[in-house]
């Protein structure tokens, strides 16, 4: 026994320390999800990748004066659709450890809710962010080693991570990632582009009844605001036509619990951002 414990001993100090010190530094410059496994908050921000590249928790921590501390537990379309597995993170991540207030903002839309049609199993079931015994603690060593993000050899990820940097891309400890645009900076132009959505939905009363689950349970704890986010004329059609009613479904969950609001940012965002702030503060 005293053999295997000199072995193991050795064997982290030849290839775990080193494997630690040139892992950790990447990940903390160029992983938003890593961020998102080191603390706990009584402000969530919770939903896919327009949620995760489009709400700052500083920005809302400043202009709204939120206390406590905000986590933006945004992740992607992909991996964070609304479920059992991100249903039970999202319990895993509240602070209960003071008399903070809590607000939890929820961004919706038809992508969270619908599965993929040609999906033979949950497109989050190969997540293995979800599978984490340690989502709260900072350094999350565990993170660093399991490399839950991508699942790939550091030497690939390095490499891969290395060129995806660039001047434009910010990463922030609250799990916030942002990209600047340059002065005069023009989006390519995808009005020709038959399709914006990159999968093919169908509807899912699985994942509608998550959605309800996990408004159920957070609007006993505090305010809840479901929010649609704005995007493109043309991809909001697209939306529409693959859920015409979505706003409706929307606004009964909404009507159906306390705390709990629903703004469209898609239409009017101005005006629906200044009653949501009143809200919120």
């Amino acid at each position: 026994m005293g053999r295997f414990f000199l072995k193991l001993s050795f064997f982290l100090l030849v290839v775990g320390i080193p494997y630690l010190y040139f892992q950790y530094p990447m990940m903390a410059k160029n992983d938003a999800f890593y961020w998102k496994s080191t603390y706990r908050a009584n402000t969530l921000i919770i939903g896919g990748s327009r949620a995760f590249k489009g709400i700052s928790p500083e920005v809302l921590q400043e202009d709204l004066r939120l206390p406590g501390r905000v986590l933006n537990l945004a992740f992607t379309g992909v991996l964070s659709p609304y479920g059992r597995p991100y249903f039970n993170l999202i319990k895993r991540k509240i602070d209960r450890s003071g008399s903070v207030p809590y607000c939890f903002i929820l961004s919706v839309n038809p992508g969270n809710v619908m599965d993929f049609t040609e999906a033979n199993v949950p497109r989050e079931s190969t997540f293995d962010f979800y599978h984490l015994l340690m989502v709260n603690t900072q350094p999350n060593l565990e993170y660093v080693f399991r490399h839950p993000r991508t699942g790939q050899a550091l030497l690939t990820a390095m490499v891969i991570e290395k060129s995806r940097t660039r001047p434009g891309r910010a990463i922030y400890q609250d799990g916030y990632a942002a990209t600047f645009f340059p002065p005069g900076f023009t989006p390519p132009d995808r009005t020709n582009r038959k399709n914006l959505l990159k999968f093919d939905l169908r509807y899912s009363p699985g994942r509608e009844a998550y959605l309800v689950k996990t408004v159920n349970y957070l609007s006993q704890l505090g305010p809840v605001y479901l929010v649609r986010l704005p995007v493109s004329s043309q991809m909001l059609a697209e939306e529409d036509k693959v859920y015409p009613g979505f706003n409706t479904m929307v606004e009964a969950i909404a009507n159906q619990h306390p705390n709990t609001f629903f703004f469209d940012f898609t239409t009017g965002g101005l005006c629906c951002m200044k009653k949501t702030s009143l809200l919120i503060s």
